[in-house]
This record gives structure tokens, C-alpha cells and sequence, in this order.
């Protein structure tokens, strides 16, 4: 008997060691840094600028978001040396946007896109955004957002309520990747701007292949997605200004969709 449980005691904890995963690859929360929301433009000498936003869990500082920014020729360069600097492990998977400023993006984002879809740590469902502006200025700005969540957060509820209201676009970074390959359709991003209070949409960023050729405003954005046959909800305003008086009329658009057909 004493050999036969030494041999049903050696087979258990073999199974153990075969089902159950050990701690050999554990990453602790407190020395991770989660890449929230990554801004890429260019510098005067054409060289990418790379900033990222990560949330600070320490209980000793004040502040909730931690902004690393660095510069270099290539984007894989710019991301080893963010990683020299921050002091923590960063991951890339729970980014929320990639906000490419109008001046890269009128450039051209394929090449930069390429880079995040070959590399399996990055999510492809983070919101593409154009910024009227610079990315790490806005993400500096809003460290004195007190009032707004963190940016990453901030930015990704805002897009979804503008959405709603189809003021802007969801393109993914699948969507962009998909339009730009299959030639078929021209593809179309969030496009936005800041100040020191808020970050605010303006609307959608239009593309000629990979690069941005144009904007509309969030009116326009609600018309363009009803000529694509979207589900739309949007407002018109027609405004007159006659002897001194103004007058307006607003247009309430909304497709609805009943039982047996849409009207």
C-alpha cells in the first residue's frame, strides 16, 4: 500500500504541474504600464515624436497619468526607447486611440499602421483619431483636466456618445487596416482638437488611400453616413439673419427600423 500511494501522490502532482499554470511569467499590476493613449507626429527635422499616456497607481503621487514622450527616426526605434525611460514594463494592450496629428496623417499612416498590426501586443480595436493640433500637447494639457476622467477613458466615452449621434465615425485600427488593403472603399477617422478645459470632436477626417485629404464637420458627418445607409442621428440647423433678426429651423434625422420595414 505504501508503494501505491507514493505512485497515486507522484501522479497527482504531475497533473498538477501539467494543468496548472505556475508563476514564471506573472506580471505585477503596480510595475506594468499600460499604454492608454498613444500620439504620434512629427518634429521639424520630420522625425516621429511618440507619446504615450500610462495610469499611476502609486498611493505617494498626486498624479492618476504618467506622459513618456520621446523622438526617433523610426516608430519600433521610439517605442525601445519609451521603454528605456519609464521605469516600468509597458504593455501595449489595453491602448484605447492612436491619435495622429493632421500634419502625419496628411503624410501618411499606412507604414506606422503596418508596425501595430505585426506586433501581437497591440489591440487592433483602439479608435484611429486625427488631431487638429499636437498629440503630446494634448495629452500634457489634459493632466489639468480635473474635471474629466482619465484621457485615455475620456476620449474613447466621447468618441462612443458622438457616435451615437453619428457626429463622428468608429474606425478601428481592423477597419482602417481592411479599407486601406482592399482598395475599395477610401477610409474615414475621428477627428477632434483641444484646449486647455476640454478635448472636443469635430467631426470626421477624410483619406485618399492612407493619406487624410479633408475633413467634414459633425453635421456633414451625420449626412455621410446617411448617403452610406447607416443607421443615422443628427441634426440640421438652417440659420437666416434678415433686418437684424435671427432666424433658424432645425431638422431632427432619424432612420428607424420597425418589424417588417424601415422608414
Amino acid at each position: 500500500m505504501g508503494k501505491v500511494k507514493k505512485i497515486v501522490l507522484f501522479l497527482a502532482v504531475l497533473q498538477c504541474i501539467i494543468i496548472l499554470s505556475g508563476c514564471w511569467d506573472q506580471k505585477i499590476f503596480e510595475e506594468t504600464g499600460f499604454i492608454l493613449s498613444l500620439g504620434l507626429e512629427l518634429n521639424e527635422d520630420g522625425e516621429l515624436i511618440y507619446s504615450a499616456t500610462m495610469p499611476v497607481v502609486e498611493e505617494e503621487i498626486e498624479q492618476d497619468i504618467e506622459v513618456l514622450y520621446t523622438t526617433a527616426p523610426l516608430l519600433r526605434e521610439a517605442r525601445d526607447k519609451i521603454r528605456n525611460t519609464s521605469g516600468k514594463r509597458v504593455e501595449g494592450g489595453k491602448t484605447q486611440q492612436i491619435l495622429f496629428s493632421r500634419e502625419l496623417a496628411e503624410k501618411g499612416i499606412d507604414e506606422i499602421l503596418d508596425v501595430f498590426l505585426r506586433s501581437p501586443e497591440n489591440p487592433v480595436l483602439a479608435n484611429i483619431t486625427v488631431v487638429d493640433g499636437s498629440p503630446l500637447e494634448m495629452l500634457q494639457l489634459s493632466l489639468g483636466y480635473k474635471d474629466k476622467t482619465r484621457i485615455g477613458f475620456y476620449i474613447s466615452n466621447l468618441i462612443e456618445q458622438t457616435r451615437k449621434r453619428t457626429s463622428t465615425p468608429e474606425t478601428r485600427i481592423y477597419d482602417l487596416a481592411v479599407l486601406l488593403h482592399c482598395k475599395t472603399i477610401d477610409p474615414i477617422a475621428t477627428y477632434m482638437k483641444y484646449d486647455e478645459q476640454k478635448v472636443e470632436i469635430l467631426g470626421t477626417a477624410l483619406f485618399k488611400e492612407d493619406k487624410m485629404v479633408g475633413d467634414l464637420n459633425v453635421t456633414d458627418t451625420g449626412i455621410l453616413h446617411a448617403l452610406m445607409g447607416k443607421k443615422t442621428n443628427f441634426s440640421y440647423y438652417y440659420r437666416e439673419k434678415s433686418n437684424d433678426i435671427k432666424r433658424g429651423i432645425a431638422f431632427l434625422f432619424r432612420k428607424l427600423t420597425g418589424s417588417s420595414k424601415e422608414k
